[in-house]
This record gives structure tokens, sequence and C-alpha cells, in this order.
């Protein structure tokens, strides 16, 4: 069973690394099942499931049975809530869907993580858990009023329990690695480095936009470009 807060046609990188484990699974041979909110990219609300047709919450992958479960979702406005829903109906799938071997979880930390995982522990299903950001970040926990440092130590205590119950940790570098072993106390054994990726097909080449970049910059053309379009800001340190 997979639970990803994210899922194609998401835009995403982990919506592609939890598309391609679910289908490297299927065709290896194994049964797949996929948690999975209705996007709210390319479309807010769209019902169309990759490779598929949509039914009331329920698709057919690619033809094959490979069972993605699409779960409502509030408006993206309100992510709170958003959380919170994921979290209930994908607990409640845990708990009464036929009993899989591991649960792969890529999902938000704190709430969605913490109530699928006790839904795990009940029906004793190990728990591989995704690691894609650290919260909360104690840079930012030490700032603020009082009440704010306490919210901030509530969190922090949450990850802390809801980390060790976990089977595996997957972290996407190894700063984190340390963060969960040193500050978290996780077993170094059970913390697993896998950096994100993507297929070499989603890399354009030959774009005159580039070319143009290189030569204002003296970058050579044999020289790799990337570009990082995430948050720089105060939350991202």
């Amino acid at each position: 069973m997979i639970v990803s807060a994210v899922f194609p046609p998401e835009p995403v990188v982990t919506a592609q690394t939890s598309f391609q484990i679910a289908d490297e699974l299927f065709h290896d041979g194994h049964q797949v099942t996929v948690l999975a909110p209705f996007p709210n990219r390319p479309t807010a609300g769209s019902s169309k499931a990759i490779g598929g047709h949509s039914t009331i919450g329920r698709a057919w992958f690619l033809g094959d049975p490979l069972l993605l479960l699409s779960l409502p979702e509030v408006h993206h406005g309100q992510p709170l809530l958003e959380n919170m829903g994921f979290a209930i109906t994908c607990s409640a799938r845990v708990l009464f869907l036929p009993r899989p071997d591991v649960l792969y979880m890529n999902s938000w930390v704190i709430v969605c993580s913490g109530m699928v995982s006790a839904a795990a522990w009940l029906r004793s299903i190990p728990v591989a858990m995704s690691i894609q950001d650290v919260y909360p970040n104690h840079s930012h926990s030490r700032r603020g009023s009082a009440r704010i440092r306490s919210c901030f130590e509530f969190c922090a205590r949450s990850n802390r329990r809801i980390a060790h119950s976990a089977k595996a940790l997957i972290v996407i570098s190894d700063q984190f690695r340390e963060t969960y072993r040193v500050d978290r106390g996780v077993p170094a054994e059970r913390i697993h480095v896998l950096q994100n990726w993507g297929r070499d097909k989603l890399r354009q080449r030959g774009c005159p936009r580039a070319y143009g970049l290189r030569q204002k910059y003296g970058i050579l053309d044999h020289t790799m470009l990337a570009v990082y379009a995430g948050n720089i800001g105060a939350a991202a340190g």
C-alpha cells in the first residue's frame, strides 16, 4: 500500500517518485494499492487519474489492476483542513482495506503521518516513511512567544514518536539522516538516504534560452545546468 499526498498529474517531484515506485512494484509482480487525493494541479478538483478513468473514488491504472483510491480533497487554500481530511480518510482505509504486507508513506508530517502510522500500528503493518522535509525546524522553534515555542516543542515530540514508530525512514540528504539520528534518536540502521530522482526524458535539451543564459554567464555547453525553483525565504532558511 502506498499513501501519497501527491500523485500524478500533480506536477510535483514526489508525485512522480510515488508513481514510479508503484509502477515498478506492480510490474515486479506485487499487488499495489495507492491512496491519494484528487489533484489540485494542473486543474483543481480534477478526477482524472494518470493512465486511467476515475469513477467515484476509484480508477484502474493503465488497464491493469493496480488499484488507485482517489480520496476527496478540500480546496487547496485550506491546507490544514486538507491535511485533516486526507488523514482521516486514509486512516479509515488502512484500517478496513485488506491488510498489506508493507505501507510506504509520502505524506505531510505530524497530522497525516501520525494518524496513518497509528492505524498501521493497530494492524501490525510495517511502515516505510519518506521524509521530504524536517519539521519543526529548530532554528525557528527558538523564536517567537512562549506559546509558539510550546507549539514547536509539541510538534517535535509528535514527530519523534512518529519517526520511532516507522520500520524504516527514507530521507533525502545526509543532513536529514543526522537530524533524525541525533535529534530524533532513531537508530541509524533504520534510516536510509535516498535522494529524489527524475527520469532523463524530463530534462529539456536544445532550448534557445538556455544557450543564451550560458553565453551570458560563461557556462560551457557540456556543463550540466540545473535550476532550483523551490522556496527561497525565511521558512527555507
